[in-house]
């Protein structure tokens, strides 16, 4: 069944054929004007696409007004890689509420990404209810690597809290960010902060050696309209509330 742009069924939804098609076929922009159409095209399937704000990042950097028009390899590279996503049909699964959630997140100097999944006991794999990202601010890309890593943790639980409040939570990460927080939380008023909002959920706590937590890791056991300025800003924007 067709609803909404998707395609629904038991198992899930995709992005809908007839709406793929249309940003398959996009033409590489030649304007701002023709960038903030893709963007706007793109956001409406951002729940399906890991790390999006990330990726579209180098084409909302050409939409800033101070940024003259270059469409460069980053931008296109990015453009092809929105479209290559989408044409493999990624499908988000619906919320068990018998079973707990796991979270997976991901940091870098650019952004924040997280993956809401739950297991599939009898296939064996990790399903997708839903991604989450955003951009930094030139600030926030200052911060120390483990506040930015606690910083991904915190955003992805704020975006997955409809879901999860409540909830039993397997927050699959490396223990030592959250050590951290939990000695220095008293030092830094962004992580004191953030560890009386981790008091709200019920976190159990998965260790994952370093480099094995990724959330490509994870996910490797996976089986029209224009936008203004200010609308695009805030497709990689997080309220800090």
């Amino acid at each position: 069944m067709e609803f909404l742009g998707f395609i629904v069924n038991e198992s899930g939804y995709t992005p809908s054929l007839r709406k793929t098609e249309t940003i398959l076929n996009l033409k590489v922009p030649t304007s701002v004007r023709e960038v903030r159409h893709v963007i706007g095209m793109a956001n409406f399937f951002r729940k399906h696409v890991q790390n999006f704000s990330t990726i579209v990042e180098p084409l909302t950097r050409l939409t800033r007004k101070e940024k003259p028009f270059t469409w460069g390899e980053e931008q296109q590279e990015a453009f092809d890689k929105i479209k290559k996503i989408l044409s493999e049909k990624p499908v988000l699964i619906f919320p068990d509420y018998s079973k707990p959630f796991h979270i997976f997140c991901d940091a870098s100097q650019v952004g924040h990404g997280g993956a809401l999944m739950q297991w599939d006991e009898e296939k064996k794999v990790y399903g997708v209810i839903c991604y989450c990202s955003r951009t930094l601010s030139n600030a926030e890309r200052n911060w120390p690597p483990v506040q930015i890593e606690l910083g991904a943790i915190i955003f992805a639980l704020r975006q997955f809290k409809p879901f999860i409040f409540m909830s039993s939570i397997e927050l699959h990460t490396d223990h030592k960010p959250l050590a951290f927080l939990l000695k220095k939380a008293e030092t830094h008023q962004h992580l004191a902060r953030w560890l009386v909002e981790l008091q709200n959920y019920n976190i159990k706590i998965v260790h994952i050696a370093g480099k094995q937590n990724t959330l490509a890791d994870a996910l490797s056991r996976i089986p029209h309209e224009d936008l203004s300025p200010e609308e695009v800003d805030k497709i990689s924007e997080l309220e800090d509330s």
